[in-house]
């Protein structure tokens, strides 16, 4: 039998009555425990037959009850258990001659919990969460994928560094000469970590949407801004070599020329090589997104930017080409794996319903090239040629209908364009009349 553990934000309790509970610390939420419930809590690392031998030696005497029945019984218990999220299996499924998986980048969410409570946070339900995946299981990740292909990964969460033995996750990609990239608030980087992170080369991401500590805070919270611009201090101080960039995310409130120019003298200030410009998408509380004809102001601003960072705006505009949309035997696959250990075809698949397995139940073989996934890249494979928007289009052939994961991301429907059929016509037009 698989051995099994609880899950990290979970923790048995005996009360004073004797009855034992679980208790979720960050919820609060309380199962109350059967006998043979605590008992299999108390005794996961014991085997079905082991323990229905156990518990048959505790019961016989009390209850009128066979053997197989408290295998039965157990069984039972672990599969409610499995599917209420209360344990999960400590190694992930490994198997002998595992055939290599294509996979050019992992996008690793290695932590669900975070510090801050960003305004256009797509992950909100989850941040609150105490989920992580360890390094031995990231090392079974790695292990399961052609290293002839496999570039690197993205560490991300959550807030990456609330992950405790972070270096530990940076040693094991330099064994495996693989890049790592990490998607941090960076508000908890100290000098300990700064130096870390140049003595490994991490190349770093933070997201910073204002020029100041006023506006950026609006969306990102409070203090953001000045723990930013300490970590970026405390980089340069440590002589950071790795890749850095910004990312901005452009919504109603800090579209300007002024904070854009802001940002850009940031980059400057402590030598960014790259400024990503990004329209907030919305969420359940948020929605002070962009409007469409906000395209051409933000590409007037940059137009008027006479910078030498790379300021990159909507990257996937001018032609868009999506991995997925190719013979499933041909696809370098980016997976994105949350802290749970579901997997997504892509890091842009947020929703659960595009899970296509999980770490801990599946090799990556097995969720690769399983129903789900085959289901999702065929409904990809056949996107343009069902939106008539796109059909009828001159362009068609050069975004492809977009990206499918933002055209559920804006509409709940794959079968939808990505939102940026205005953009791109007119990128398009501009384009050819530059030709003519």
């Amino acid at each position: 039998m698989t051995e099994y553990i609880i899950n990290e934000n979970l923790i048995l309790e005996e009360l004073c009555n004797g009855k034992i509970i679980l208790r979720n610390f960050n919820t609060n939420k309380v199962h109350l425990l059967n006998k043979t419930a605590a008992y299999i809590l108390k005794n996961l690392d014991k085997s079905t037959s082991e323990l229905s031998r156990l518990l048959f030696e505790n019961l016989s005497n009390n209850i009128n009850i066979s053997i197989i029945e408290i295998e039965e019984d157990i069984k039972l218990t672990f599969e409610d258990f499995i599917n209420k999220g209360l344990i999960k299996p400590s190694n992930l499924l490994t198997k002998n001659n595992l055939k290599y998986v294509k996979v050019r980048n992992l996008y690793l969410e290695i932590i669900s919990l975070c510090n801050k409570q960003c305004l256009y946070c797509y992950n909100k339900e989850n941040i609150s969460k105490y989920e992580i995946i360890d390094v031995k299981n990231i090392e079974e990740i790695i292990k399961q994928c052609d290293p002839k292909i496999l570039e690197g990964i993205i560490l991300s969460g959550g807030e990456p560094f609330l992950y405790e033995n972070i270096e530990e996750i940076f040693i094991l990609c330099k064994k495996y000469n693989l890049k790592v990239a990490m998607v941090s608030n960076g508000s908890l980087i100290d000098n300990k970590k700064a130096k870390m992170l140049s003595k490994y080369n991490i190349n770093i991401q933070f997201t910073i949407d204002g020029y100041n500590a006023e506006l950026n805070n609006l969306t990102r919270g409070k203090n953001s801004f000045e723990s930013q611009i300490s970590a970026l201090e405390l980089l340069r101080k440590n002589n950071f070599k790795g890749f850095l960039n910004i990312r901005t995310n452009l919504w109603s409130k800090n579209l300007s020329y002024k904070n854009i120019k802001g940002i850009v003298k940031i980059c400057e200030k402590f030598e960014v090589l790259r400024l990503d410009l990004v329209e907030a998408k919305k969420n359940g509380s948020f929605n002070e997104i962009l409007l469409e004809s906000d395209y051409k102001k933000v590409k007037s601003i940059i137009d008027k930017l006479n910078t030498k960072v790379n300021i990159v705006y909507e990257r996937d505009i001018e032609e868009f080409k999506c991995e997925l949309d190719k013979n499933l035997m041909n696809i370098e696959f980016g997976l994105r794996i949350s802290a749970n250990g579901d997997v997504f075809p892509c890091q842009y698949f947020l929703d659960k319903q595009f899970s296509i397995g999980n770490i801990y139940y599946n090799t990556l073989e097995e969720i690769i090239y399983g129903d789900k996934n085959k289901k999702i890249i065929d409904l990809i494979s056949l996107r343009k040629s069902f939106i008539k928007k796109c059909t009828d289009c001159v362009y068609g052939d050069k975004c492809n209908a977009g990206c499918p994961a933002k055209a559920y991301l804006n509409n709940n429907n794959i079968f939808t364009t990505d939102g940026s059929c205005y953009k791109r016509k007119l990128d398009f037009a501009n384009y050819y009349i530059k030709l003519i």
